[in-house]
């Protein structure tokens, strides 16, 4: 477990000319070449080897907060053409300029099949922004400058390149990598296994030594914990599996850390890890940290107080309720928090990442304060509306990660349609929702916004064209379709139907254990731990990097395509069954067997159309297997990971 405390490291496997940023880039998908000055080309490509308007000049290139951003410069002043870039030979770009905007789709290729829309500008230069949760490690780029005939459309000028991508100056304010402290683990260590509870009275000291807890903590009214010269280290195998609870309590953490270990798949902000650990303060606890490494979600709210001083911390959710104090801290994420508020209007400017900055709010209708002083978000500032919250925000000129919205238990089927990402003019989320009435409101104005983020506690909704991290919970009844699906954590759900859909960044398909004895109340309706799932797919993409299965169990049915993970060393199974439905096409009528090894465990026969089915259930024994189907003389391998229907034509 002591691999919580070693240094984090900033590496990368790009080896040549592809600049990577080394903090936020500070790059606007606006079509302005200004943002670009400090960045070498890429590639340069002889200027009158092709008709002016489609004159490839300069490909400029930048890799910074998981987005490759690129700039093509043609030979005219204001280019009006198609462009169409190539990937890695695995996915394909189309970028064409339009009268209500530039538009660009990533699709992947040879298959062309599509995966997401893109942030796109055309002014001075073409601009795009291409996650790369969806491409992964690009090395290869090639490009074309394409005219429309009479026939379609006819490439005009080419720019490539084959050298492999490497890291060089950034366009930050920073000069240097950012890499957050690493935290200490003194000697002597001692291990816990199972829960830690604190009783009134009663103090957890952790001073001069390591504690190791594979367990929750639970901080009784009246009780302490003092760290001092200390480490706590929380073991964890998937996302809240334990947490530090507080309530009514005292925390003081003074040159000490608290971290994560373990197998779990922990968010990555550059060099932030071991986001996935909740400490929640409640019942008006107060916590002092001087001097301080937290890598986890530090929650203040119901009257809580925290002062922050000279520190560095994962998260930081501040409800409207609570007072928090922060000087001279280095924050990844910042959140605000809305819960159970009393209705209230707010208007915020120029959140901006990787900036200090200094930010008062003297008091809010709830009873609550905040005092953030040249502190620095480095890498998300992010708006959480529960269903209780009353707040109106308008957010305008500021760089938006997330903006959690959440849906109550409905008895209708409710509408979310059109939520966007990248550079947003003007929006007002009201638009988007229909068959229910927001208490919140959100309103934004020049805002770049990495994502919504929609979480449907036992909700009965349709979500369409949309990009954005949907999380259902418990008994969730959903339709999606024409969507990209960044990040899904799936808690729980009914029954899910994907239309059109494309999964990117990481996938989990987990549970809240927390909400076991009792659930948690939205809108008078209790949500319970979930961890089942059904799903039914239809032409559904997952291009994921890695799968986490920690839940009871579920049912996948349906046309799949796997982009990734291909490798079942990227699944991580901790727990759970999942019954996957393998759909099939063969010649009419044809003998149908399922073997593991050479033992048939299942057979029949395909209908007159050459369509059957059969179904494995997967579990943590045997979900690195390879089973074997055959159709008459044909066969074919079969995994949890196989792309449907199977093909045994």
């Amino acid at each position: 477990m002591l691999g919580a405390c070693a240094q984090p490291s900033a590496t990368s496997t790009l080896t040549s000319t592809l600049t990577e940023a080394q903090t936020n880039s500070r790059i606007l998908v606006d079509g302005s070449l200004a943002d670009w000055a400090e960045v070498q080309p890429l590639i340069t490509d002889p200027v009158g080897d092709a008709p002016s308007e489609y004159d490839l000049k300069t490909l400029y290139s930048l890799k910074a907060d998981k987005q490759l951003y690129l700039a093509i410069q043609f030979a005219i002043a204001v280019p009006m053409v198609p462009l169409h870039i190539f990937i890695n030979d695995a996915y394909f770009i189309e970028a064409q300029p339009g009268p209500n905007g530039a538009t660009g789709v990533i699709y992947t290729w040879p298959a062309n099949e599509k995966l997401a829309d893109i942030s796109a500008a055309y002014g001075e230069i073409v601009e795009l922004k291409v996650p790369l949760e969806i491409i992964g490690n690009p090395t290869q780029l090639k490009m074309d400058s394409h005219s429309k005939t009479p026939d379609g459309q006819k490439s005009m000028d080419t720019m490539s390149t084959s050298i492999p991508i490497t890291t060089s100056a950034s366009t930050s304010t920073s000069t240097s990598a950012y890499t957050p402290p690493q935290i200490t683990c003194p000697v002597p260590v001692e291990t816990h296994n199972g829960d830690i509870v604190v009783n009134s009275g009663e103090t957890l000291e952790i001073k001069n030594k390591t504690l190791e807890l594979e367990g929750n903590l639970i901080l009784k009214p009246g009780s302490k914990m003092l760290m001092e010269n200390g480490a706590l280290i929380v073991s964890q195998r998937y996302k809240s599996e334990y947490r530090i609870l507080a309530d009514q309590a005292d925390i003081k953490l003074i040159n000490s850390g608290i971290d994560t270990s373990g197998d779990v798949m922990v968010e990555r902000f550059g060099s932030f890890i071991g986001t996935e650990l909740n400490i929640v303060m409640e019942g008006g606890t107060t916590a002092y940290i001087e001097n301080s490494i937290v890598y986890g979600r530090l929650g203040v709210s119901q009257s809580s107080r925290a002062k922050i001083l000279d520190s560095t911390l994962s998260y930081i959710y501040w409800n409207y309720d609570s007072h928090l104090e922060a000087s001279n801290v280095v924050i990844s994420s910042f959140v605000f928090d809305g819960k159970q508020t009393l209705p209230e209007t707010f208007q915020f400017q120029g959140l901006k990442m990787d900036k200090t900055f200094d930010l008062v709010i003297k008091s809010t209708a709830d009873g609550g304060s905040l005092s953030l002083q040249n502190c620095n978000v480095k890498n998300l500032w992010s708006f959480n509306f529960e269903w209780g919250c009353t707040k109106d925000i308008t957010i305008e000129d500021s760089e938006i990660e997330n903006i959690w919205i959440k849906f109550p238990p409905t008895d209708e089927w409710i509408s979310i349609a059109n939520l966007p990402h990248g550079l947003i003019p003007e929006y007002d989320l009201n638009e988007a929702v229909s068959g229910i009435s927001l208490p919140y409101g959100v309103e934004l104005k020049n805002v770049e916004l990495g994502m919504f983020k929609p979480e449907m506690w036992s909700t009965k909704a349709t979500i369409s064209n949309s990009y954005a991290m949907v999380h259902p919970y418990d008994a969730a009844e959903l339709v999606i379709k024409d969507s990209t699906l960044i990040n899904m954590n799936h808690y729980g759900c009914k029954k899910i139907e994907f239309f059109n859909d494309t999964f990117i960044g990481e996938l989990q398909l987990i549970y809240k254990p927390e909400f076991a004895g009792g659930g948690f109340n939205v809108d008078d309706k209790v949500i319970g731990p979930g961890g089942y799932l059904h799903w039914v797919l239809h032409n559904t993409v997952i291009n994921v990097t890695d799968i986490v299965v920690a839940m009871e169990e579920g049912i996948i049915e349906g046309d799949l395509t796997i982009v990734q993970p291909k490798n079942i060393a990227n699944v991580s199974w901790v727990k759970g069954v999942i019954t996957r439905v393998y759909p099939l096409i063969a010649r009419p009528n044809a003998t149908i067997k399922l073997l593991d090894s050479s033992a048939t465990i299942w057979s029949g026969q395909a209908d007159e159309n050459g369509k059957a089915s059969f179904s494995i259930t997967f579990n943590t024994d045997n979900y690195t297997k390879t089973f074997t189907v055959q159709a008459e003389n044909i066969s074919q391998e079969v995994t949890f990971l196989s792309d449907t229907p199977l093909d045994l034509r």
